[in-house]
């Protein structure tokens, strides 16, 4: 009788277990034909399949080699991935949900394998019952994606550009999920258009090229910079929300070329540079004297003294002074001022002006002396 009381734990714990080892079925590809009357997604007879793609166990493959199409998403549509391997499409109105039951951590949930240009108009929402990322890829050289509907990012979401490719999203940012930036080093993402984001998840810098060109190009619960990415600012107020902003890989850069920010407090946890570019950049940082950096170079270029401003707090108290000493400007000990300006020390004009003194002074004594 005791063994038959635990059977029915026994049985529940092994049926557990075959349901954890049950494979993740692979997903059903449905090709674009063209055949049917209209470009309607929700046309049968334009799917290889005669059946329309719409849930997350199917694949939407653009493969037709006919010349651009311009495609009706005649409905609210969920999907495991959009994949475009020929030609030039463009997909509008409605929504695509990336919905995706892989438990691969790198799979494609937008890729577009070709040279050639490829637009979505519709809004795009990702989901991926596995909780891994989902990637926006373009790979190809020359080769590009184009998202003009907003993206609600509601599972981690990562971006990918291959070398010479580059992906523009013109749309909204919003989603509790990650966003990471992912790309090849010579790839790109460019955050343009207009509209300020509300994504709440992490923001992350990985790799590749991120030119964020517009206000409110993205928010965030942080920021990191955790490999070699270089971020270019393209507008003043790119960052929408104030929160930290953490650099951990000495390979990151940052170029603001003249923009102007507002952000959290900075962490330094890995040596850094930073170019202001040509123009004015005027960049607040909340205080930051609570981090503890880890990094030991701050090497800030392009800084010219009464045009461009970088302020920590509020105080002097705005940064440490083992913080203070990692910093350079234009190779320059930096010092910060009451009101937590960072300050050149000695100021780049007054070290011109004493050498223009003592160039005066030496060329008069040997005129004294020739005398």
């Amino acid at each position: 009788m005791k063994t038959l009381r635990f059977l029915p734990v026994a049985l529940f714990v092994a049926l557990g277990i075959l349901q954890a080892q049950t494979p993740t079925p692979t997903p059903t590809p449905g090709n674009w034909t063209s055949n049917g009357t209209s470009l309607n997604w929700g046309t049968a007879s334009n799917w290889s399949t005669a059946n329309i793609p719409d849930t997350n166990a199917e694949i939407a493959v653009f493969n037709n080699s006919d010349t651009a199409k311009a495609i009706n998403v005649d409905g609210n549509y969920t999907i495991n991935k959009l994949q475009f391997s020929s030609a030039n499409y463009t997909l509008s109105n409605n929504t695509l949900t990336i919905n995706q039951n892989v438990s691969d951590t790198t799979y494609n949930g937008i890729l577009n394998n070709t040279a050639n240009a490829q637009i979505i108009n519709s809004n795009i929402t990702i989901a991926n019952s596995q909780g891994n990322f989902t990637t926006i890829t373009s790979s190809a050289s020359g080769g590009s994606i184009t998202m003009n509907g907003n993206l609600a990012a509601s599972t981690a979401t990562n971006f990918s550009a291959g070398a010479g490719s580059l992906i523009t999203v013109n749309g909204i940012i919003s989603g509790a999920g990650i966003v990471r930036f992912g790309s090849n080093p010579t790839g790109a993402t460019t955050i343009a258009g207009s509209g300020t984001a509300s994504n709440s998840g992490a923001v992350q810098f990985s790799q590749g090229m991120v030119n964020l060109n517009r206000v409110g190009a993205l928010s965030g619960s942080n920021y990191v910079m955790d490999g070699a990415a270089t971020i270019n600012l393209g507008a003043d107020g790119a960052f929408g929300s104030a929160n930290t902003f953490r650099v951990t890989n000495a390979s990151a850069s940052m170029n603001t070329n003249g923009k102007d920010f507002t952000l959290g407090a900075f962490d330094l946890d890995a040596n850094s540079t930073m170019n202001l570019g040509a123009g004015d950049s005027n960049l607040v940082f909340a205080n930051s004297s609570a981090q503890t950096w880890s990094g030991t170079a701050f090497a800030i270029t392009g800084f010219t003294p009464g045009v461009d401003s970088i302020r920590f707090g509020t105080s002097a108290l705005g940064l440490t002074a083992d913080q203070l000493g990692t910093i350079t400007l234009d190779g320059f000990a930096a010092q910060i001022d009451s009101s937590g300006f960072l300050v050149a020390v000695p100021e780049p004009a007054t070290v011109l002006g004493g050498l223009f003194c003592t160039g005066a002074l030496l060329l008069r004594l040997r005129r004294t002396k020739s005398a």
